[in-house]
């Protein structure tokens, strides 16, 4: 499948479409796992391991690694947290569920999140990975727009996913680079095709989602300021 237009508006109704459509026309049989190289450019070059997982629709990116600290050449010290996290979601039914550990609480939590949907861009633009043909789209994170998303993709895997939660290709990303409040660059290290298991975290206590419990303290504290006026 090839993507050769020139008008924006055009590209962008298209791609709509093919996110409507994805459920329908992406093998709901293939599975698999991916890792990808996830690198950082901050005074030298560091890298870590992730892991996405996918059956079908499902998806379930797997995060995991230790604290980090190191100084630049210019005297400044860097220090990276230690992430134990899975983020699953369903292309099709929207659903996103986040595992992470609260070191603090020494205990895993489970928070519903919201599903961010990308107004991509499809570009005539291609290259090769390893031994995948591959296609430029770009997007910006639509709530908050926080960094600009560059991805390559091939629809030689049609899967509609990529790392951190960013779906809505109609291919697997092999290739991702983010520039914003966050930098990084994601690359496909290596995928297997094979059965999986249950992409659905379960290992944690319920939480409310950040996002909703400050909107309820918001709106307690309108409430209390109209009580006392």
């Amino acid at each position: 499948m090839k993507f050769l237009f020139s008008n924006k508006t055009t590209q962008r109704f298209l791609a709509a479409l093919l996110v409507m459509s994805l459920p329908f026309y992406l093998h709901a049989q293939i599975s698999g796992e991916v890792v990808y190289k996830r690198e950082i450019h901050i005074g030298e070059n560091k890298f870590w391991m992730d892991t996405l997982r996918f059956n079908g629709t499902e998806f379930s990116f797997i995060e995991n690694r230790t604290n980090q600290q190191w100084t630049t050449e210019e005297g400044y010290r860097i220090y990276v947290h230690a992430e134990d996290k899975i983020s699953f979601w369903d292309a099709k039914s929207l659903e996103v569920i986040e595992q992470q550990y609260n070191a603090k609480k020494r205990r895993h939590e489970l928070r519903k999140q919201t599903a961010h949907v990308y107004d991509w861009e499809i570009h005539d633009e291609f290259k090769t990975i390893g031994k995948y043909k591959v296609q430029k789209a770009t997007a910006e994170h639509p709530h908050p727009k926080l960094y600009t998303i560059t991805a390559w993709f091939t629809t030689e895997i049609p899967v509609s996913g990529g790392p951190c939660v960013i779906w809505g290709l109609p291919g697997l990303i092999v290739e991702m680079s983010i520039q914003g409040t966050y930098v990084g660059r994601y690359i496909m290290e290596s995928i297997v095709l094979k059965p999986v298991g249950s992409l659905k975290p379960t290992e944690g206590v319920w939480v409310e989602e950040k996002g909703a419990l400050k909107t309820d303290k918001s709106a307690l504290q309108d409430l209390l300021n109209k009580e006392g006026n």
